[in-house]
C-alpha cells in the first residue's frame, strides 16, 4: 500500500514538474498564431504542456480517468493572445512628405449647359465718329421722243458723299396722252467701287411718229454727306 502511495506521489511530481516546464516554456515559445494543447490537474491546478516528456500514453494525453483524485487531469487549450490593451496616446504628426508625380490630363469632360442669360451691361460712351447728313438730289429733267431705243440717265452727288439709294420720275400724262408711257429698263447705282456716287435709270419708248415730242423723266439720288 506504501509502495503504490510513494508511486502515486512521485507520478504526480513528475506531473507537477513536466507542468512546470511546460509553464516556463511558455515564455520561451510565444506566438499568437499557435495553438497550445495542455493538462490541468484537477487537485492542484497545475498545468503541463502536451506533448510532454512523460511516460506513454501521457506524454501526448491528459489523465482524466485516474482513480486516484490527486491525479485526474482535464484537456485545455489556450493561445498568447491577450485582451486588448488601451489605447496609447497620439503620436507626433509626422514630416510632410515629398510631392509625388503629376498625374496625366485626364479626359475632356462633358459640354456643359448654358448659363442663364446675364443683366444687361451699361450704355457704352458715345462714338467718335461725326453725324452724317442725306441730301436729295435730281437730275435734270429730259423729255423723251417717241423714236423707241433706250435713254439713259444719271443723277449726281456732290463730290465727296456717297449714293445711297435712287430712283426715277416719269412725267404723269404724256402729250399724246397717258397710254403712252416710257418703260424703265434697268436702275441702278455707279461710281468708283465698292461705293458709289451716282444713280442710273434706262427708259425706253415704243415708237410712234418720229420728231414728236414724248412724256419728261428724271433720276433721283440720296446722297450721304460724313463728317
Amino acid at each position: 500500500m506504501l509502495s503504490k502511495f510513494v508511486r502515486s506521489r512521485l507520478l504526480s511530481a513528475v506531473i507537477i514538474g513536466a507542468g512546470l516546464f511546460g509553464v516556463a516554456a511558455i515564455g520561451v515559445v510565444a506566438d499568437s498564431a499557435v495553438v497550445y494543447s495542455g493538462c490541468q490537474n484537477l487537485y492542484t491546478g497545475t498545468v503541463r504542456l502536451l506533448p510532454s516528456s512523460l511516460p506513454a500514453p501521457y506524454n501526448t494525453s491528459c489523465n482524466t480517468s485516474a482513480t486516484n483524485p490527486l491525479l485526474t487531469e482535464q484537456a485545455i487549450t489556450w493561445n498568447q493572445v491577450g485582451p486588448q490593451g488601451i489605447p496609447g496616446p497620439q503620436g507626433q504628426k509626422g514630416d510632410t512628405g515629398v510631392a509625388g508625380p503629376a498625374g496625366s490630363t485626364g479626359a475632356t469632360g462633358a459640354t456643359g449647359s448654358a448659363g442663364p442669360v446675364g443683366p444687361q451691361g451699361p450704355a457704352g460712351p458715345p462714338g467718335s465718329g461725326s453725324k452724317g447728313t442725306y441730301t436729295y438730289m435730281v437730275s435734270s429733267s429730259t423729255r423723251l421722243g417717241y423714236q423707241g431705243g433706250g435713254t439713259s440717265i444719271t443723277a449726281n452727288c456732290t463730290a465727296g458723299d456717297f449714293a445711297t439709294g435712287g430712283g426715277f420720275l416719269i412725267e404723269p400724262t404724256s402729250p399724246l396722252g397717258s397710254t403712252i408711257t416710257p418703260t424703265v429698263l434697268v436702275s441702278w447705282p455707279s461710281g468708283p467701287q465698292p461705293v458709289f456716287d451716282a444713280w442710273n435709270a434706262q427708259f425706253n419708248v415704243a415708237p410712234f411718229m418720229q420728231g414728236l415730242t414724248g412724256p419728261a423723266v428724271a433720276v433721283s439720288v440720296m446722297c450721304l454727306h460724313l463728317g
